[in-house]
């Protein structure tokens, strides 16, 4: 593929890829995609003349009719499968980024017992290292570890 396809290729990757940056988190904030997808798959079909590129411009572009209408895991697999085709129009290798389940970051409402308490609100590199010392790894051991001598002073 010419590096002329590859750049007017980048115009409608671009879109796509702050979309699904931070977890798919801009989806949310990026209004009419819908139409500014078709806007740019109609604009380089015009400039671009190979069949197989512009055949999969017009799946892209119809892949996202009513995109607004969609469930958000719809819209995150629509957005993946037009990068996967632009990737490939590129002859590059296209990998998903992981979604929110799949992801652990400190200041998750929802700690389970086998997390590590790296993810535990104050604990940092830091106090994560001196409770692995004492061989404290996940909030479970936190949890059940009880000092070794303890002086009640009630």
């Amino acid at each position: 593929m010419s590096t002329d396809y590859t750049h007017q290729l980048e115009s409608l990757e671009k879109p796509l890829k702050f979309v699904s940056k931070n977890n798919f988190k801009n989806l949310v904030k990026v209004k009419e995609l819908e139409k500014v997808i078709e806007d740019i798959c109609i604009k380089l079909g015009s400039e671009i003349k190979d069949i197989r590129v512009t055949n999969n411009l017009k799946v892209i572009s119809q892949s996202f009719n009513s995109f607004e209408e969609k469930s958000k895991e719809d819209k995150i697999s629509i957005v993946n499968r037009a990068l996967e085709s632009i990737a490939k129009l590129n002859n590059k290798v296209y990998t998903k980024p992981k979604i929110s389940s799949e992801i652990k970051k400190p200041g998750n409402s929802v700690i389970e017992l086998s997390d590590n308490v790296r993810y535990l609100k104050g604990v940092g590199p830091k106090i994560s290292d001196l409770l692995s010392k004492r061989d404290i790894h996940t909030v479970e051991d936190l949890l059940f570890y009880f000092p070794r001598k303890y002086e009640d002073r009630r």
